[in-house]
């Protein structure tokens, strides 16, 4: 995932992020940690938290096994990451994906 997102535009979008893939980010994070490999974090980390938030949508005794993201959560991916700069390759979309837990 590039971007060149500097920390002061960091800082003026950290309000629009979501705020738990937010703090898993940052709990992640080296004290050197540059702006790009925070966004580039957060994405990963705001992959798991979608499917997480929608695998508790599951019925009871439903297991949670996606065979693709989910168009709601692939649209919030592809708007955070504009938010954040990112363009998504399809090597993004697949790390994206295993993230998410789908099954290949």
């Amino acid at each position: 995932m590039n971007t060149s997102i500097t920390q002061t535009e960091l800082d003026a979008v950290a309000a629009s992020l979501d705020p738990i893939a937010r703090e898993r980010a940052h709990a992640q994070m080296v004290s050197d940690s540059t702006p790009e490999e925070f966004a580039r974090c957060y994405m990963v980390c705001l992959a798991e938290v979608l499917a997480n938030q929608s695998a508790e949508e599951c019925a009871d005794g439903e297991d949670w096994e996606p065979t693709r993201i989910l168009d709601g959560d692939r649209d919030e991916l592809e708007a955070q990451a504009e938010v954040l700069g990112i363009e998504l390759t399809p090597s993004d979309w697949k790390s994206l994906r295993s993230s998410y837990g789908v099954t290949p």
